[in-house]
């Protein structure tokens, strides 16, 4: 798979990222869900909406580094 470049990202993309390991996840493989409302490229985050279920409606701050794809809809 080619390598993510932030300029890609767009409002409303669906991606798939993992939990930083400064937050101790208890399953660090455990892929999570968000889908992007806010990019601010000069700190290389991401404010997504989480998808996931018992998590929906919560937004989270995203780090570039943390995605590891965007999730292909179809439309």
């Amino acid at each position: 798979m080619p390598e993510l470049a932030l300029s890609e990202l767009k409002q409303g993309m669906v991606i798939v990222y993992l939990m930083r390991p400064e937050e101790l996840p208890t399953y660090p493989e455990l892929e999570w869900h968000g889908k992007i409302k806010e990019i601010c490229n000069c700190l290389h985050l991401v404010e997504v909406e989480i998808l996931d279920e018992g998590y929906q409606g919560y937004d989270e701050l995203v780090c570039f580094e943390q995605i590891i794809r965007v999730e292909c809809i179809k439309q």
